[in-house]
């Protein structure tokens, strides 16, 4: 499995109870084009801290949609 740390954009849904699920992400490569990646499941949710920032880490299993 490979990481990747590059900013991404995140098209989410967020529930009435303040859950969110990530539904697909768009992340530029090498060649600076646009791809987009399809969540197929969340495997794993982290809540963390950051110098006092809230975030969210999710691990999931994606797929990119095809051109």
């Amino acid at each position: 499995m490979q990481s990747i740390l590059r900013p991404v954009d995140v098209i989410a849904i967020h529930s009435a109870d303040g859950k969110i699920k990530p539904i697909r992400f768009r992340i530029e490569n090498e060649e600076q084009e646009y791809l987009r990646i399809d969540i197929e499941e969340v495997i794993k949710m982290t809540e963390v801290s950051y110098v006092g920032a809230e975030a969210v880490i999710f691990l999931c299993r994606a797929k990119e949609r095809g051109s």
